[in-house]
């Protein structure tokens, strides 16, 4: 039963400052801080979350969103670099972009990022410091 997947809720906001709107939310629990630095893999053609955290490429799919914003993800990808060809084609159709017809059978980080997304038109790497709250309400 450890690997059921279970999609989690989710709130998001982005902002250079959220010190006084996050204190509000976050004096109503015990909160637990995670500061990271992440590269979004951005897709003019998909919507998906996909990013590359600690050595992970890591996707959630978004499945619902309630009337107060809230959003519903579900994890569907956490894979570590090198990945194999699979993993990379399947990843690549999340981003729903063709993948190249030379593929290798497998690829770095350094290699993803510089033989598939750099040169592909419809890819970007994205590079975000984030900071984020763990919290339950309730």
């Amino acid at each position: 039963m450890d690997n059921v997947i279970v999609p989690r809720w989710e709130w998001r906001t982005f902002a250079e400052d959220l010190e006084a709107e996050g204190a509000r939310v976050l004096g109503h629990g015990e909160a637990k801080l995670k500061e990271s630095k992440e590269v979004y893999i951005l897709s003019r053609r998909s919507n998906e979350n996909t990013k590359i955290r600690e050595g992970l490429m890591d996707i959630k799919s978004l499945q619902a969103v309630n009337d107060d914003g809230l959003e519903q993800w579900r994890p569907i990808m956490k894979e570590q670099f090198p990945l194999g060809v699979e993993d990379l084609v399947r990843l690549l159709g999340v981003l729903q972009v063709a993948a190249p017809s030379d593929l290798k059978e497998s690829y770095t980080y350094d290699e993803f990022i510089e033989e598939i997304v750099k040169p592909h038109p419809d890819l970007a790497a994205v590079n975000v410091s984030k900071r984020r709250y763990g919290l339950t309400i309730n």
